[in-house]
């Protein structure tokens, strides 16, 4: 199972939603010979794409990215980009849809599932309203945990006063998760980076509280 973006409404492409030229979120099912089984594009009339997508315990699929719509497949909406997520069947139907932001930008960046079945979330936002919490400044890295059917449960955003960007979660267990991100100012939340831009790496608990963190970089 393949996901993506893809701006064609033909060749392969099949129910693209927004005119010609706008992304929609794509996924497409190959054989073991790359053959394509079938393919299905979601999203709606304005800019869509996936960032990451994993298999659940129960055999469907959650994939999570972005959304600038309001009509097609897309739910309820907090703002300018949402985050989205939709789990789909091994056959691509939509099982559930579920937006998640604020007022401004929030990109999805990447999904966990959880022991108990939960979903982790881990966004890039720009809100300081609607479901995030904790907001510093301009570009915070954003954590949230759903339910199995992507009910919103708690979430926390984590940075300083400049540009940070998650690009990944871990779940080292139950009760540790791992996060990565890009940061180049040292407050706020962030501690011990060198200079310029620095990996920022740091735990937290099952509730989003910070362990752990180290700055990995150099002088640029």
């Amino acid at each position: 199972m393949i996901g993506g973006s893809t701006q064609s409404n033909d060749g392969d492409v099949v129910g693209h939603h927004g005119p010609h030229g706008e992304l929609d979120m794509w996924v497409l099912k190959i054989d073991q010979y790359g053959i394509m089984e079938w393919n299905m594009c979601y999203g709606s009339s304005e800019s869509d794409g996936i960032e990451r997508m994993i298999k659940t315990s129960d055999g469907n699929y959650v994939f999570v990215g972005k959304t600038a719509g309001y009509d097609g497949d897309v739910g309820v909406t907090y703002g300018d980009y949402d985050v989205i997520a939709i789990k789909i069947s091994p056959e691509g139907e939509i099982i559930w849809s579920k937006n998640y932001g604020g007022s401004w930008p929030d990109y999805g960046r990447s999904v966990k599932e959880l022991p108990d079945g939960n979903l982790l979330f881990l966004a890039d936002t720009q809100s300081d309203d609607g479901l995030v919490e904790g907001y510093h400044d301009v570009t915070d890295v954003w954590l949230f945990q759903t339910d199995a059917e992507g009910n919103f449960l708690w979430g926390r955003a984590y940075g300083g006063s400049w540009v940070d960007n998650g690009t990944d979660v871990i779940v080292f267990n139950e009760n540790h998760y791992i996060i990565t991100a890009a940061a180049s100012v040292d407050d706020g939340d962030i501690e011990f980076l060198h200079d310029g831009t620095d990996i920022w790496a740091f735990g937290v608990d099952s509730l989003g509280n910070i362990l752990w963190q180290k700055g990995i970089g150099g002088s640029l």
